[in-house]
């Protein structure tokens, strides 16, 4: 350890030469001279290292012993350094490494989300950049607080978020909102009527009562679970009180869909013409530096494809800096006559993906049946399909003093 501290102050070997030099020794030691590392060299003569700060003290006491000394040797980190003293370039790259070290470890160049599980990483990220932390932000610059009030306000599917700003990474818990359960109005009276037309396949009542059975046709508006309730006497049969309530159940029926989608069978396609022009520039956390001038396509006839590429380091750190490629590359447009099988395999697709977009949870469909109508300049695709589906909508029941009877369905 004392090594390591003579090394950082830096020390000066003296030879001391002259008639008494141990008198010079305990000058040293009254004065509060250190030294260490005493050599004789001869009867009158020897060695010794003192402190870089205290060698002018012991020169100075060098004539009471009537010696003299001479400075041999000087080592340390201070000497070191000396060196470069007139290296002024040296001087500035070195104050630029420090400077560069403490901003850099200070700049986030990693951001992890934990805790998320429905709502996609990339659009936290997006939110955050939204709010002021991205890859490249100056930690002390930005409030760690601020940020996740920014981003719980912005994102509702968020109920909890803590940001931890610990040197180059950026630790980000988030806790999602739990989304409540439908709430079913059991107070407003109600029936359940038919959305579609259809053949009902079963019935599952749990409140109200039933007017339809397995097996039964019935058209959009018909009511399939009332919201009435009938008490009558056994014998005569008559009513003697009524009570209304909200229905509640699930009427499955099948069901039949007929929809339609048509295409063009020419089209305006692209042709490159194989004119390309590459620009190339650099991202450094928001600074942009740009390899070329004005250069590129003109007009608006061109693709412009851009690629970008985050420079990693070894053990897989990203930092915040980004090689962006733009490739610009001329077409011409051109009349083409389309595939008409490719297009019927499109146009089927297409409708099937809008019947299953209509459908709910638990529905299906159970028979399509395709049918094609061509023209000179369009091909049109019919998809006929039968599906198995809860029909079920709620209508309130209007009130006597309500007048003619309105019906609302919510679906």
């Amino acid at each position: 350890m004392n090594a390591f501290i003579n090394f950082l102050r830096g020390s000066v070997r003296l030879r001391v030469a002259g008639p008494f030099p141990e008198r010079f020794l305990n000058l040293c030691g009254v004065h509060g001279v250190r030294f260490w590392h005493v050599r004789w060299q001869g009867e009158q003569e020897l060695t010794l290292r003192v402190p870089r700060s205290q060698w002018k003290r012991a020169e100075a006491l060098a004539p009471k012993a009537l010696c003299q000394v001479e400075a041999e040797e000087y080592r340390g980190l201070p000497d070191f350094l000396l060196r470069f003293r007139r290296r002024y370039g040296f001087l500035i790259g070195l104050a630029c490494v420090l400077l560069a070290v403490t901003i850099a470890s200070r700049v986030v160049l990693v951001i992890d989300v934990t805790g998320n599980e429905t709502v996609p990483t990339s659009e936290i990220l997006q939110e955050l950049e939204n709010a002021g932390l991205t890859i490249g932000t100056f930690g002390p610059t930005v409030s760690a607080r601020s940020i996740a009030h920014r981003v719980l306000l912005q994102d509702e599917r968020l109920c909890y978020m803590a940001v931890d700003l610990s040197g180059i990474r950026a630790q980000v818990i988030v806790r999602e909102t739990e989304q409540a359960p439908e709430i079913v109005d059991t107070t407003t009276p109600s029936d359940l009527i038919a959305a579609e037309d259809g053949v009902i396949t079963r019935v599952e009542v749990w409140s109200g009562v039933a007017q339809v059975q397995a097996g039964d046709v019935v058209a959009k508006g018909d009511i399939l679970v009332s919201g009435s309730i009938a008490y009558a006497y056994p014998e005569t049969e008559e009513v003697y009180y009524t009570r209304e309530t909200a229905s509640v159940g699930s009427i499955w029926a099948r069901t039949w869909h007929t929809l339609s989608a048509s295409a063009p069978l020419t089209v305006w396609e692209k042709v490159y013409t194989g004119e390309t022009v590459t620009r190339t520039r650099w991202n450094f956390g928001g600074f942009i530096i740009k390899f070329y001038g004005n250069s590129g396509i003109s007009g608006a006839g061109y693709d412009r494809i851009t690629e970008t590429r985050q420079l990693t380091l070894p053990g897989g750190l990203a930092l915040p800096v980004w090689r962006e490629t733009d490739t610009c590359q001329r077409y011409t447009v051109q009349e083409a006559v389309r595939d008409s099988d490719a297009l019927t395999e499109y146009l089927k697709a297409l409708l099937l993906e809008r019947l299953n977009a209509r459908l709910g949870e638990g529905e299906s469909v159970t028979a399509t049946e395709f049918t094609l109508e061509a023209t000179e300049q369009f091909l049109t695709v019919t998809l006929s399909a039968e599906c198995e589906e809860e029909i079920s909508a709620t209508a309130a029941i209007a009130s006597e003093s309500d007048g003619e009877p309105e019906t609302e369905i919510n679906e």
